[in-house]
C-alpha cells in the first residue's frame, strides 16, 4: 500500500510540473496574442486527470491533515529581537525642534 502511495505521489508531482509547462506555454501565447485554445483545453483536461489521481491518493489513505490557522501561526512565530526595536525621540512639550531657546 505504501509503495502505491509513493508511486501516486511521484506521478502527481511530475504531472504538476507538466501542467506548469503547459500553463507557461499558454501564457506566452496569450502575451503574443496567439490562439491558446489547444493549450487551454489541454490544461483543463490535465486538471481533471489530476483530480482523479488525488482522489485515488486520498482513497488509499494518503491525505495529509492540514494544520489549522492557530497551528500555522504557532509554527511560524519568531520573537522580535531587542536590537530591531527602534526608540522614538521624547516628545517636545511645546518647543519647536531646531529652534534656538
Amino acid at each position: 500500500m505504501d509503495n502505491r502511495l509513493n508511486e501516486i505521489r511521484k506521478r502527481i508531482s511530475a504531472f504538476r510540473a507538466e501542467m506548469r509547462m503547459v500553463e507557461t506555454e499558454m501564457r506566452k501565447q496569450i502575451a503574443h496574442e496567439q490562439d491558446c485554445t489547444a493549450a487551454g483545453t489541454r490544461l483543463l483536461a490535465m486538471r481533471q486527470e489530476l483530480a482523479v489521481m488525488i482522489e485515488e491518493f486520498t482513497a488509499l489513505g494518503g491525505a495529509v491533515p492540514l494544520p489549522t490557522v492557530d497551528e500555522r501561526l504557532k509554527a511560524n512565530h519568531r520573537p522580535v529581537s531587542r536590537s530591531r526595536i527602534v526608540k522614538l525621540p521624547a516628545p517636545t512639550k511645546g518647543r519647536v525642534l531646531g529652534a534656538s531657546p
